[in-house]
Order: structure tokens, then sequence, then C-alpha cells
């Protein structure tokens, strides 16, 4: 086994001197129209899908190589485009993984049983998507009996999981925050992530994960209080209008545990573009500028 996802977090955070995660999230619809008219048709007026996904993805990779450490393709807008859209997911994760990024696929799989099971070979066992992907988000409410499989897994390869506690989107608190046996629900849910955590023996962090939206206030010092040898995943930041302040909660007293993502504010740099290049830049830019935010919450945390 190789050096374990969360000692490969730690080592490219050093390299890279930030914690900032940037997602790869491929909407037709805020595409700059050079990169539309750059590929070829489909036969239907359209862009060649494949063409089209693969070239956004490379141009990210690209632009945030030398800045990040990791990047977190969102495997949805890729597969709503069929299987050319999962090829193009397939070159994408290969392409940043030869650039030497950590992959966390955004899959958010949770199934219990061989279901399960299946997945975890599939994406952290000896399945075919396991040699592109470092970590996997995962949905934790079919309860306990869904993580396991992962947890196992996950155990044996060294790769990673990040299991949502407590999430950025509006509606989060309709389920999370209900109350049961006298405390919410995401609470409930970091008490299974810490079992799992612990389970793994490991010195420093363990490579059972959180999700932690940058949206939140006190309870992003309750979970981290709760999984102190969890690494947070932190999405929030930009277009869902996640708190610095908040961020700042999510990491350790000594800046560590925890990667920052943002994906829609540095995918989608506002701008008119005439060439590609142009346009990579602007990414560049915008990664840039996140980093510098992600840096000042560790720096103000130390």
């Amino acid at each position: 086994m190789n050096m374990r996802f969360a000692e490969q977090v730690r080592v490219e955070v050093e390299r890279k001197g930030n914690a900032a995660c940037v997602g790869i999230d491929p909407a037709l619809e805020r595409m700059a129209g050079v990169l539309l008219a750059s590929c070829k048709s489909d036969g239907g007026g359209q862009p060649d899908a494949e063409e089209l996904l693969t070239r956004f993805g490379r141009l990210i990779v690209d632009a945030v190589a030398d800045l990040v450490p990791v990047v977190k393709p969102q495997s949805a807008y890729f597969e709503r485009f069929g299987p050319a859209g999962m090829r193009a997911l397939e070159t994408v994760m290969r392409y940043a993984k030869k650039k030497g990024l950590l992959v966390v696929l955004d899959v958010k799989r949770g199934d219990i049983g061989e279901t399960s099971s299946a997945y975890a070979e599939a994406y952290l066992g000896n399945g075919p998507w396991a040699e592109m992907v470092d970590c996997l988000t995962l949905a934790p409410y079919m309860g306990p009996d869904s993580l396991e499989p992962f947890a196992r897994v996950a155990m044996r390869t060294g790769k990673g999981l990040f299991v949502c506690v407590r999430t950025s989107n509006p509606g989060a608190a309709y389920l999370q925050n209900l109350i049961a046996e006298g405390k919410p629900v995401y609470a409930h849910v970091a008490e299974m992530v810490a079992g799992l955590a612990e389970r793994q023996g490991v010195a420093g962090y363990s490579d059972m994960g959180a999700v932690v939206g940058a949206t939140l206030a006190s309870e992003a010092r309750e979970i981290r209080a709760m999984l102190p040898k969890s690494l947070f995943l932190v999405p929030g930041l930009g277009a869902q209008g996640g708190s610095l302040a908040v961020v700042r909660d999510c990491f350790d007293a000594d800046g560590g545990g925890a990667i920052v993502s943002s994906s829609r504010g540095v995918n989608y740099p506002v701008g008119e573009f005439t060439s590609l290049d142009q346009l990579g830049e602007a990414v560049r830019q915008a990664a840039r500028s996140f980093v510098q935010d992600v840096q000042s919450c560790r720096t103000a945390v130390v």
C-alpha cells in the first residue's frame, strides 16, 4: 500500500503551501463562448460532449496544477452526458493524476450491503476507477452499514473518504439540524464518522473525513471538537456565500486538518475571452485569489 490519503494531503499541502481544492464542474450553460466554439459539432449544432468536457477539465487542471494540492471533479456534471461524459471524466482524472494532483471524486455514494461493497471496490479497491481516485464523497443517511464497507476497503487500500456531516446547501438544516435524542442529526453522523476514524488506529489524521460547509457558524467548531482525527472537506466559499470566519473554525489549532473547496468561483471567471489561453489565465488568476483567501484562514488560526 502506498502512502495513505491523509498523509498525502499533509505532504502536498506542505509542498504547495496551501490547503485549497479546486472543483471541476463542467456546466454547459456557464461555459465561455470561446470554449464552446473550440469544439467540433456533434452533428446537431451542439459541441461534441466528450471533447468539450475533456477540454474544460484539462483547462482547469492546467491552470491550477502547480497552485493547489487537490482537485474535485463532480461526477454529476459528467454523468448527465452519458457514456461520453464518463469517458471524459476518466480522461480528466487521469490527466490530473499525471499532473501530480490528488483527486477527490465527488459522487456522494451511499447504500447498504453488497451494493455499498461494490461501490467501494469500484472506486477505492480493485475496480477500474480506483487507479484514478484518491478519495470519495459519501452520503451517510442510510446509517452506519452504508459507511462500513467503504471504511473497510479504504483501510485496506489507503484511500480517503469524506462523509457529508453538515453540508452547505440552504435546505440542509431541514434534516441535518433536526433534534434526535437531545442533539442534532448532524451530530449523530459525526459520531458515526468518529467511530470509524478511531477504528483505523492511525497516527495523525484518519482517512475517514467529513464534509463540513463553510456557510455554518457554531456547528463548525462543534464538529471539529467531535472529530479531532478527521480531515474536513470544506465547500461553500464563493458562489454559496460561505464565510472565511467559518473556514477558520474548520482547521485545527495548527492550521491543519482541512482542505477548502471552490468550484464555480474558479471554473467560471467573469469576463469576455477571445482565446483559450486568455480563459485559462483568468481561471488561474481566480485560483490564485482563492488560494490567498484559504491561506489567510490558516494563518489566522496559527
